[in-house]
């Protein structure tokens, strides 16, 4: 099992890798942002950088449209390895799926979900009530339980699969900065070119 991304460029992973589409998942841009930008300043360039999609290319690497289809690939073995958001892979694991997950040594790109009011909506202080529920303990609770999500309140009971809590791991901020729309087309059309 690797334990590094830089483990996913074994030949040995030839065929067996799959990972969502930037032009269909916005979380796809998260991870090229931590494998060409973070890691490529941390740990230099190769194995990451642009670099490692190349190598990737090499191996054959897939990419789909959601995550939904890298846990149907992985729980069938057509592609026992999927670059995808952990809450994902701890639904898998949940639902007793074939399935297990790493955290990789180097850290995981910590993805924010929102939930906003829209101005003008037409049942503004409902949606408060739901959007305040979402912050309690017990909408915490909820959120880890049927979403597979990391809270944000630390005084909610977590813990990770594999027994560890969020204060065990290397969890990294993304640099909203680096995945803005216009950032975005860019690594799209670089993401393409090296992957087709």
């Amino acid at each position: 099992i690797p334990k590094k991304y830089a483990d996913l460029l074994n030949p040995k992973f030839n065929n067996q890798i799959v990972m969502t589409d930037p032009r269909s998942s916005s979380s796809a841009h998260t991870h090229i942002w931590f494998l060409t930008k973070f890691l490529a300043d941390a740990a230099g360039e190769p194995p990451y950088g642009w670099s490692f999609y190349k190598e990737l290319r090499k191996l054959n690497a897939k990419y789909v449209a959601s995550h939904g289809t890298i846990r149907a690939m992985v729980q069938t073995g057509e592609r026992p390895l999927g670059i995808q958001m952990l809450n994902d892979a701890m639904m898998s694991i949940k639902k007793g799926e074939p399935a297990s997950f790493v955290l990789a040594q180097e850290g995981s790109p910590a993805e924010i979900s929102a939930a906003s009011l829209v101005k003008g909506s037409r049942n503004p202080n409902e949606a408060k009530a739901f959007l305040d529920f979402l912050l309690t303990e017990q909408g915490q609770e909820l959120m880890v339980k049927l979403g597979g999500m990391v809270p944000v309140r630390t005084d909610t009971a977590f813990k990770f699969p594999d027994g560890r809590g969020v204060a065990d791991v290397k969890l990294v901020a993304v640099d909203l900065a680096y995945i803005t729309p216009a950032k975005r087309e860019e690594h799209m059309q670089k993401f393409h070119e090296i992957m087709r």
